[in-house]
């Protein structure tokens, strides 16, 4: 609607919520002082029908994103302050008189906190908060609980980045969107490889160049793992989301050792199931004699994380005899803990 229009509501006294302020800003709509940004792809695990809040890397809540589009068919009395902003944003006038479907989900924003959302945070939301201002239509698939979302500033480098990023939370299924992020860390490395021979001269330094590209031809597991020990150093963090793990037992003692290959940092399942019941912190590790001055805390549960995120990998892409295979019923282990593993990896090697 136009300027014009929401004043005349106001006016009418019809409205469903007081508008309180309304006035336009850089050609938005800002109503009771927020903004309704347009979502066009939302992540399949998402309940469409719970808003959730939005909070900034300071950890105050600056929007609300609201899946309106998964509304259906609804009435003008019925809707909250967030809906009808989106309302006022997308409808015409007139349409107040009608029961009316919305076309997009919108994240209602504080106008104050607006222009520094589209500059710093928008393009990358698909990885921060698992929903894009790209058009795109996701498919349905397994849903899980989130009731926060929390910002991160990260610089994906290009445009073949971001695209990756957008079919991380395109894809239906856990284990596709999976795949699509561990191919973020994969263009990570290339990117580093690339950046690292820009910077030399090739023919006086023909010799280190050859060093790099011999270096690019390591294992996956390898390059996976220098990723993550040069880009990872919120151990806390993934300490926290390792504990997680414990959730999935039986699943996990399949992948990480049943399945498993060489090159397993905790190389006793024992002591993983030890380490489960008690947590991954320094002391329990401490008390398993898993790090020594050699081995110190942070290399290792880079080495273990790395080791982790790659057998999972495995068992997703090879999907095969020989790996522990992936089925829709162990989707939940893939949501609820290798997904945010890896997320939060992604994030920390994107960070900005």
């Amino acid at each position: 609607m136009t300027l014009e229009d929401v004043r005349n509501l106001k006016e009418e006294h019809i409205c469903p919520v007081p508008i309180i302020t309304c006035r336009k800003f850089q050609g938005h709509l800002v109503v009771n002082k927020k903004i309704a940004v347009a979502v066009e792809i939302t992540a399949a695990y998402f309940f469409p029908n719970l808003d959730i809040s939005v909070f900034n890397e300071a950890g105050e809540e600056v929007g609300i994103l609201t899946f309106t589009k998964g509304l259906g068919t609804i009435k003008w009395n019925e809707l909250t302050e967030n809906q009808f902003i989106a309302f006022l944003t997308e409808a015409s006038y007139g349409e107040h008189l009608l029961e009316y479907r919305f076309e997009y989900s919108y994240l209602v924003i504080n106008a104050n906190f607006y222009g520094l959302y589209m500059e710093k945070y928008a393009h990358t939301s698909m990885i921060w908060g698992g929903f894009s201002h790209i058009l795109e239509t996701p498919m349905q698939g397994y849903k899980t609980v989130v009731n926060r979302i929390e910002m991160k500033s990260l610089n994906l480098r290009g445009a073949i980045f971001r695209e990756n990023a957008v079919r991380s939370i395109l894809q239906p299924f856990a284990f596709e969107r999976f795949l699509k992020s561990y191919h973020l860390l994969e263009l990570r490395f290339d990117s580093e490889i690339i950046e690292e021979i820009k910077t030399l001269d090739i023919e006086r330094k023909s010799e280190t160049i050859a060093e790099i590209l011999n270096n690019y031809n390591r294992k996956e597991i390898d390059r996976l793992t220098h990723i993550i020990d040069r880009y990872c150093n919120d151990i806390p963090r993934l300490v926290y989301l390792m504990n997680q793990v414990s959730s999935f037992l039986p699943i996990a003692q399949k992948i990480f050792y049943v399945f498993g290959k060489e090159g397993n940092p905790l190389k006793e399942e024992s002591k993983f199931n030890s380490l489960c019941a008690r947590g991954f912190d320094e002391r329990s590790l401490k008390k398993e004699n898993l790090i020594n001055p050699n081995s110190p805390f942070n290399k290792f549960i880079k080495k273990l994380v790395s080791y982790w995120i790659y057998r999972v990998r495995c068992c997703i892409a090879h999907n095969r005899i020989g790996e522990f295979v992936l089925s829709h019923h162990d989707e939940s282990f893939v949501v609820n803990f290798a997904e945010p593993l890896l997320k939060e990896v992604v994030m920390q090697c994107f960070k900005a």
